[in-house]
């Protein structure tokens, strides 16, 4: 079964508490959006599964095929299908033939990669959200009604130039979204609406709220000016929406080299708009495809050292666009 909206995913989960199937797979793009969308199957597994969370899929399915001594079912989580070589996607592949009926193993993808075949050969057994092809506005519309039903749990209302102004703050990262909630729901206080007055004199705009878009600069050109101040907080965030530019414009450079029409293109990436598109298709003719590798390279070398404290954030942030030209 496959789903492309959030609200009616979550709720054949949730109407199937009693009765779930084996294999939940979740496509998104975004690492902290996918992260939240798991952790919510996941909570409820928690209660009722011997539960592991799994850094290799050999392992997640290793645990699924167990037996426990404290639970009579098994759940596993695993995210990174995108990432599999040809051995563990053989080894996946397999299981989801003939995965275990009395577990539960979650799985999560940044793309659509390898899901198609996966779904051929557990379609009875699989259930599927696939948000890769979600359009920005589709987003910040799903983004906008979660927004509303977070601030009515607190027995609370938003005006609509409240949530423009919130977004405007916020953009579409839900992580921020939700600290900015946090913050009005106690500046408030006792009074029942949330206001753009509220949000203007609470919230203020950040470098943080713009990740993506400072990404997209980074990547593409058009940066004319740096964080004044890179911390852990805004790297981790930061780095997660370089690899998607990054891994984007490789993949536009391959096709490119494979003399791809730009209508072959724009099907692999529905999510952009005709103009993103193209811009994205200009900065690839003019960066070349060896800018994207070596621009990986140089994101795996920031991330291992922002991992492991190998230096500043400020001066690892540095290295990092100087390895890819961007002048500081």
């Amino acid at each position: 079964m496959k789903f492309q909206k959030i609200e009616a995913f979550e709720k054949h989960f949730k109407d199937s508490l009693q009765a779930l199937a084996p294999i939940y797979l979740v496509v998104c793009p975004k690492e902290a959006e996918r992260k939240k969308i798991l952790h919510s199957l996941i909570q409820f597994l928690e209660k009722e599964c011997d539960y592991q969370r799994s850094v290799f899929v050999k392992d997640a399915i290793a645990h699924v095929n167990a037996a426990s001594l404290f639970s009579g079912k098994m759940a596993a989580l695993f995210d990174g299908v995108e990432q599999l070589g040809k051995n563990e996607v053989a080894l996946l592949s397999s299981y989801v033939a003939r995965p275990n009926p009395e577990a539960h193993l979650i799985l999560g993808a940044a793309s659509s990669k390898y899901v198609a075949d996966l779904y051929k050969k557990g379609k009875k057994e699989m259930v599927i959200l696939d948000l890769s092809s979600e359009k920005p506005w589709e987003e910040k519309e799903r983004l906008k009604k979660w927004v509303v039903s977070v601030i009515l749990s607190k027995k609370k209302q938003i005006t609509p130039d409240g949530i423009e102004a919130l977004f405007a703050i916020a953009s579409q990262n839900r992580l921020l979204l939700q600290q900015e909630i946090d913050k009005l729901v106690c500046y408030v206080g006792e009074r029942g609406q949330i206001t753009r007055e509220d949000i203007t004199a609470i919230c203020s705009p950040s470098i943080e709220a713009n990740f993506f878009q400072l990404a997209q600069k980074i990547v593409w050109g058009g940066l004319d000016q740096v964080p004044p101040k890179c911390d852990t907080a805004m790297l981790f965030p930061l780095i997660g929406s370089l690899r998607y530019q990054l891994e984007m414009g490789l993949k536009i450079a391959a096709l490119i080299q494979k003399n791809a029409s730009p209508e072959i293109i724009a099907k692999e990436f529905p999510q952009l708009r005709r103009g993103a598109l193209q811009q994205c298709l200009d900065g690839v003719k003019r960066r070349g495809l060896p800018f994207f590798k070596e621009g990986l390279r140089a994101l795996f070398a920031l991330e291992y050292g922002a991992k492991t404290s190998l230096g500043s954030p400020d001066i690892l942030f540095s290295t990092f666009c100087a390895h890819i030209g961007i002048c500081l």
